[in-house]
């Protein structure tokens, strides 16, 4: 319950991360449309505050001599209306300019002395030389365009004033209400879309996950042969893991179904040297202690048992780490000739009474990349099967040929030679052709499975081809090194 409960908090952290994104990322690119518009009114605004400054500098420059109230007065009051209040403010009473309300239009003479104005705002009169137009804020808080230029006559281009035109934006001001309260709509409708999005999403990642969650949660020792992972049809990286995952159960139920077979075969070759050693001494027990040779005859027979189950012990642990000796010795290199040479030296001089002839096709030096022990042990075992199973000729041919990638080595014997039958279980572990005459030499059967498991792993091949009394050829194929 408590991985249950563990998986589901991770899947909420996924939903709710993405969630967060997405509604981050929605609402980045919301407000920066709604900061883009808003940018694009107030240089709209300030584009048309400097043009209407133009044309308000344009109609007063008709003037040749400094400007007066009354020029003022006269020139704009052919394109609008404008009379003077209580206030001594000049107001329009035309639409010369359709948002005249949020615009001040100030006229200063050439001593920037103040001429005319059409609000009364209190912000800073200001003059230039040249035109220029700028955001300023007003003692209200409000923002606004001031437009500044010189007002030159258009005859003679002598200087006859100054225009400043202020425009409030009052209509930006409330468009910009209007958008912040669109984008608070906005942002609440993403997030729930977000949160939508997120689930769906998360839910199609998550889905495979809890897949495999469940099938490791239900998988034991009795049903791990067939629970297996449904892979998508999709060609995409769940598929892939799903294919891996069923390619480890495939070896987790391997390794298990080897481990049972082991143990079991392990049990049963221990068993008889222990009851040997047990009935010995319970012999010793009832009438060794007076009987010399009954006591010498039972502590012979015990010491060849223990001396068979400590090989058959340390055969045990050379399979056990054979699967490991790539990782192990993977910098490992060999000279293959000089060391068969020498093992097959070794062997005339073990066993006078066979004949080895060594069948060496090259006499260069050949590196495989293999720990010289483990060579010598797979050489060993193969020799040593050679002469237990020979018969009336007593031959053993060692054969080395290379190729370009790869070194293959032989071994041919001419003794009794294998079945069908048992050349498909040879390599098997605890297997024995000849039982009698095996457990007569010593041997425990592993043999050859350590050959084996060692060559493969180095990238290895070992192959058997026997008749059955014509004797048997092991090929053993090891790549050289680059």
């Amino acid at each position: 319950m408590k991985d249950q409960n563990q998986h589901k908090s991770v899947a909420k952290k996924w939903w709710w991360v993405m969630s967060a994104t997405i509604f981050a990322l929605l609402a980045v690119l919301t407000a920066i449309l709604i900061e883009g518009q808003i940018i694009g009114l107030r240089e709209n605004e300030k584009k048309q505050t400097v043009v209407y400054a133009q044309v308000i500098a344009d109609l007063l420059s008709e003037k040749t001599e400094k400007l007066t109230s009354e020029d003022i007065l006269s020139v704009l009051n052919k394109a609008e209306q404008y009379e003077l209040n209580q206030n001594q403010v000049y107001k329009k009473n035309s639409s010369f300019y359709p948002m005249n309300e949020e615009v001040n239009i100030r006229v200063f003479d050439t001593g920037k002395e103040l001429l005319f104005q059409t609000q009364q705002w209190q912000d800073r009169p200001q003059v230039s030389s040249k035109l220029e137009a700028q955001y300023v804020t007003l003692s209200t808080g409000e923002e606004s365009v001031q437009v500044m230029m010189p007002i030159l006559s258009r005859n003679t281009r002598v200087l006859i004033g100054h225009l400043q035109v202020t425009n409030r934006m009052m209509k930006l001001a409330e468009l910009k209400k209007q958008l912040r309260f669109l984008f608070l709509q906005l942002i609440v409708m993403e997030g729930l879309v977000s949160i939508g999005l997120a689930y769906f999403i998360s839910r199609l990642i998550s889905k495979p996950i809890e897949e495999i969650h469940d099938i490791i949660a239900s998988i034991n020792e009795e049903n791990i042969e067939t629970k297996r992972l449904i892979i998508p049809k999709k060609n995409d990286e769940f598929a892939i893991v799903s294919q891996q995952f069923n390619e480890l159960l495939d070896k987790i139920s391997f390794y298990i179904a080897q481990q049972k077979h082991f143990v079991e075969d392990v049990s049963h070759e221990l068993r008889t040297p222990v009851a040997i050693v047990e009935g010995h001494l319970k012999l010793l027990n009832r009438w060794g202690k007076d009987d010399p040779e009954v006591l010498e005859e039972s502590l012979t027979a015990s010491l060849a048992e223990i001396k068979r189950m400590k090989t058959l012990v340390q055969e045990m642990l050379d399979l056990s780490r054979a699967p490991q000796v790539r990782e192990q010795y993977k910098d490992a290199k060999t000279e293959v000739v000089a060391t068969l040479e020498q093992i097959v030296t070794n062997f005339k001089i073990l066993y006078p009474d066979f004949t080895f002839i060594a069948d060496i096709d090259t006499k260069k030096e050949i590196i495989s990349p293999i720990y010289r022990n483990h060579f010598e042990q797979v050489i060993i075992i193969l020799l040593d099967n050679a002469v237990k199973y020979s018969t009336d000729r007593k031959e053993i041919i060692v054969s080395l040929s290379p190729t370009t990638e790869a070194v293959e080595i032989g071994i041919q014997d001419f003794g009794m030679g294998l079945t069908e039958e048992d050349k498909k279980k040879v390599f098997s572990r605890f297997y024995r052709v000849d039982k009698a005459r095996s457990r007569e030499r010593g041997g425990n059967g592993l043999g050859l499975s350590i050959a084996k498991e060692l060559i493969e792993g180095y990238n290895g091949k070992i192959s058997l081809t026997s008749r059955l009394n014509h004797g048997s050829l092991f090929k053993v194929k090891l790549p050289i090194a680059k």
